[in-house]
């Protein structure tokens, strides 16, 4: 790993600003994706668009970082941060209707299957970009591989994931509140990690500061 790369832990106005300038990032991905989509590059508008969620992606581990301060616990994040198959997992609602995106259970169910399908998004990225043999000794190109109908379907579903309503709690207020309400927090009970983070979305709320479309009544 470059020995220039930071690894350490970050202070809640630190995350505010790398949230900011990763979502920045990750939608000029995806006008980029779009536009190649528009000019009938298939396969590049694919790569990208997945490309984007990746990037926004990092907003999630970011607010992971925060909660951490076991050198371990944030080395293995940071690795996560810069690792491609563990950013592409949003990527898993390409199965999912539009429509149920926003639903915590159906997220639930998915993430179950993340590993297999993050991998095989990996190789979809990858066969996008290069040509490569497969059985038979036979050469594919990427646009093979890559249609219009995938292309589209996944830019739409990367529209919808880098929507900045969908999740929340990533302003420097709803930070604060995050960081208070769950770095101190240690159990493996499900009950009560679903009610603290329940108690973080309600103090958000009545502090008027909860953006997304998740409430604390997700949590009930």
């Amino acid at each position: 790993m470059n020995k220039n790369l930071y690894c350490g832990e970050l202070t809640v106005e630190d995350a505010s600003i790398a949230i900011i300038a990763i979502r920045k990032n990750a939608k000029k991905l995806l006008s980029e994706s779009k536009l190649l989509f528009e000019n009938k590059f298939y396969e590049r508008a694919f790569s990208l668009a997945i490309l984007a969620v990746e990037e926004n992606s990092k907003v999630q581990i970011i607010k992971g970082i925060l909660l951490k301060e076991e050198i371990q616990d944030l080395k293995k994040l940071w690795k996560d941060f810069r690792t491609h198959s563990q950013k592409n997992w949003p990527l898993l609602f390409l199965s999912l209707p539009l429509e149920k995106v926003t639903s915590l259970e159906e997220i639930g169910i998915f993430l179950q299957e993340e590993g297999t399908i993050s991998k095989n998004l990996e190789l979809l990225k990858q066969q996008s970009i290069y040509t490569d043999f497969q059985k038979g000794i036979k050469i594919v190109s990427p646009e093979e591989v890559i249609d219009k109908v995938l292309a589209e379907r996944t830019i739409k579903k990367a529209d919808q994931l880098l929507d900045e309503s969908l999740f929340g709690m990533t302003t420097l207020p709803e930070l604060n509140i995050w960081v208070k309400n769950l770095k101190t927090l240690k159990t493996t009970n499900q009950e009560e990690i679903q009610n603290a983070f329940k108690n973080c979305y309600k103090e958000a709320e009545e502090q008027h500061v909860l953006t997304g479309s998740i409430t604390s009544k997700d949590f009930d």
